[in-house]
């Protein structure tokens, strides 16, 4: 009785398991994913002062969308708008009204950037919290929960289009994928569009005007970066072309598969004297918290991000790539800004973990939200994270996550290894990445995981390339 028991509940397993297989694949052939390419920069939309900011469009009202007879009725939002709720006719408002503005244009947001996995509830009420407006918002959606892609696909119908940018990686990618997804749009438009960008998780809350607040003083802390992003930038393209022209084999023109490294820092900053780079910088403020070094929401210059490079995407799926990216920006010598006990741009809340704090929660989840959560969980709970940050930072590890940005003397990257790394690049291992997503979904055991690959760090060694 007993083995027939056990049969029956292998069965319910094993058709569950192809259902949700069989569900993956449809929605991720019937999804519209972009790949990893920074899109095409946007023309500015403003002449005469380039430090003034473009006004935003005005953006039109779910009954303006609604009402129209002037164009072809729209199948999806027919069918959109006769299933919504009065929740979701709220949600829909508070995002319209995230473009809409007619206060002083420096308090408008150039680029906001928000990773979404499974938190479709935390979005929803994040958007409804917020007082400022965005001249683009790019949304990530990492994975394959139906429930947030469904509330995206309405907002790619009632939002300005110019305006609101969706990446979709339903194959799963670490937040800090999906934060270079936000880092790469930014740079791919002109400076005075884009000389800053905020990245927020949805479990995050502000008083009335916080970040009106705190978007003016970001911008007008980060626009005399310009002069030096734009001579950084044009030293970067002679170095290239230079070793190009001469034959020469330099770390951009190694073509090598997986290696991230910055835009806009030059070979005599990379491989110089490091008190030259970080007295440089030091004249600069890279990370701006709203509260003490919590990197939850935060925004960055441009100029950080073009010099320091992007997020770490060995740190999978998630934690701890922030505590890395804000030690290599620290060792570069650029300021973090931070208000302090008192903040001066009113009220702050995080709602700690808040994307893991769903993964258990039944109601209102579909299946497919629910089995990605779990998985998620699964991966986290191997501590490759924490394994790859001990390679990384050796005996400063322990530090990265107890204490970070504190007191620590952190030594550049992987030096416990031997091998010397600029702290602008990295390399992506794929297999130990997919090891790790192996055991989430649970293909594999934990036992079954790769460690990161040292070796392939070896092309990177400082010492090949020093001018």
């Amino acid at each position: 009785m007993k083995q027939l028991r056990l049969s029956r509940f292998a069965l319910i397993i094993f058709a569950f398991t192809i259902a949700l297989v069989v569900y993956w694949v449809v929605d991720t052939r019937c999804s519209s994913v972009q790949p990893l390419v920074s899109p095409t920069p946007l023309a500015p939309t403003h002449a005469g002062n380039t430090n003034t900011p473009p006004t935003l469009p005005s953006a039109p009202t779910t009954t303006e969308l609604t009402a129209s007879t002037s164009a072809p009725a729209n199948p999806i939002l027919t069918k959109l708008m006769s299933t919504v709720t009065e929740a979701d006719l709220e949600f829909y408002e508070c995002a319209l009204d995230r473009f809409r503005y007619d206060g002083p244009p420096e308090e408008i947001i150039p680029v906001g950037v928000v990773p979404l996995t499974i938190e479709r509830s935390l979005f929803r009420t994040f958007l409804c919290n917020l007082t400022v407006s965005f001249k683009h918002l790019v949304v990530i959606v990492n994975g394959f929960a139906d429930d947030v892609n469904d509330d995206i696909k309405a907002l790619e119908i009632l939002l300005p289009k110019d305006h609101f940018h969706v990446y979709r990686r339903p194959e799963i990618t670490s937040f800090s994928g999906c934060v270079n997804i936000g880092f790469e749009f930014a740079l791919s438009l002109p400076f005075d569009e884009a000389p800053y960008l905020t990245v927020f998780n949805s479990d995050t809350r502000y008083s009335a005007g916080f970040l009106n607040r705190f978007a003016r003083h970001v911008r007008e802390t980060v626009l005399p970066d310009k002069p030096l992003f734009e001579q950084l930038t044009k030293e970067v393209e002679d170095e290239v072309a230079a070793a190009k022209r001469d034959n020469r084999t330099t770390l951009r023109t190694l073509g090598l598969k997986g290696l991230s490294q910055s835009v806009a820092l030059p070979d005599r900053l990379r491989y110089g004297d490091p008190q030259v780079m970080r007295d440089l910088f030091a004249k600069h403020t890279g990370v701006f918290t709203h509260v003490t070094r919590t990197m939850c929401s935060f925004a960055v210059s441009r100029l950080v991000v073009a010099t320091a490079g992007l997020y770490d995407e060995n740190f999978f799926p998630a934690y701890g790539e922030d505590y890395d990216w804000v030690a290599r920006v620290d060792l570069m010598g650029f300021n973090h800004w931070e208000p302090g006990e008192k903040n001066i741009f009113g009220s702050f809340q995080h709602i700690l973990n808040g994307m893991l704090g769903t993964v258990g929660v039944v109601k209102d989840r579909t299946p497919a939200s629910f089995y990605l959560g779990l998985s998620l969980r699964n991966m986290i709970d191997t501590w490759m994270i924490y394994k790859y940050t001990e390679v990384k930072w050796g005996g400063t590890a322990g530090a990265l996550y107890a204490k970070p940005y504190l007191t620590v003397k952190y030594t550049s990257p992987f030096n416990s290894t031997g091998i010397a790394i600029p702290l602008d690049v990295w390399v992506f291992d794929e297999p130990y990445m997919n090891s790790v997503k192996a055991v989430g979904f649970r293909y594999t055991s934990k036992e079954s995981i790769l460690r990161y690959n040292i070796s392939l760090l070896l092309p990177l060694n400082m010492s090949q390339y020093a001018p």
